[in-house]
């Protein structure tokens, strides 16, 4: 079913967070509607959050562009179709645009980070991500552990062991953030030795497939950058790929670039 919220983001052709709804009857009744009125901006929007499928709603947000190229939010929603069919250069393309549209929004400033990131441009990432601290901070939005794991992750790529560990502080057991990325906290309290292992594995939810290869692809950076444990790391990016790919999030997309490199650390068959 879907939400008010979801409404309200279709409709008003607004930038997509959270997990939306895939509706047949709604899509119908959108399809009827475009029938009449092709060219309508909002109707196209509202389309691709709907549709479920990732081509078909890069298809709808391109021709929304059409109408309104200068749309910030159907930029950003685009770029992030795109990487998720990690297409990262056309997506930080979008996203780039969509920054230079709407600063002051750090949302857009961090999904710029994390095509940066999959690019491997790690100094660049860690200055969108940054500014995006700095953007959720005057718009007054508790999402600081949102950026600092993946600023962790950053440093890390990087090669900056003190950064990465200097960024962690920023966030303790008392740090706000909303609950959709509460998991994120989860993680930088495990990283910092303040939550036990067995309570941060007795926290997934292992029915949610794309957060437990989030929580799953955390705790193996745990084991791997915070114990030195690379076999222990190995065996849980491989639990990661070992979810539904069609499921799957994040989590899965950096298990498979680390693997890899790990069991080459490590020695031995992939």
């Amino acid at each position: 079913m879907i939400s008010q919220e979801q409404r309200r983001i279709m409709y008003r052709g607004l930038a997509t967070k959270g997990r939306l709804a895939v509706d047949a009857e709604e899509l119908a009744s959108i399809d009827a509607r475009l029938a009449e009125d092709p060219l309508d901006y909002y109707l196209w929007t509202a389309r691709a959050v709907v549709c479920g499928s990732t081509d078909e709603a890069i298809r709808c947000y391109s021709i929304a562009l059409g109408i309104q190229p200068l749309a910030s939010h159907s930029r950003y929603n685009r770029g992030r179709k795109y990487m998720g069919q990690d297409r990262f250069e056309e997506g930080l393309a979008d996203l780039r645009t969509a920054t230079a549209l709407d600063p002051d929004d750090g949302w857009k400033w961090h999904f710029q980070g994390v095509a940066l990131y999959f690019l491997e441009r790690y100094d660049e990432a860690i200055a969108s991500f940054e500014t995006a601290i700095e953007v959720n901070q005057r718009n007054e939005e508790p999402l600081l552990p949102f950026e600092v794991d993946w600023l962790w992750n950053c440093h890390h790529q990087a090669g900056d062991r003190e950064a990465a560990d200097r960024c962690l502080t920023l966030v303790g057991p008392d740090t706000p953030v909303v609950d959709t990325e509460a998991t994120y906290k989860r993680r930088i309290l495990l990283y910092r030795g303040l939550l036990d292992e067995q309570d941060y594995l007795g926290g997934i939810d292992r029915a949610d497939v794309a957060e437990a290869g989030n929580q799953l692809y955390g705790l193996a950076n745990h084991r791997f950058r915070q114990l030195g444990d690379v076999e222990g790391s190995v065996q849980l990016l491989r639990q990661v790929l070992d979810l539904d790919p069609a499921k799957s999030g994040w989590g899965r997309k950096m298990a498979a670039r680390d693997l890899p490199l790990r069991v080459a650390l490590r020695g031995g068959a992939s």
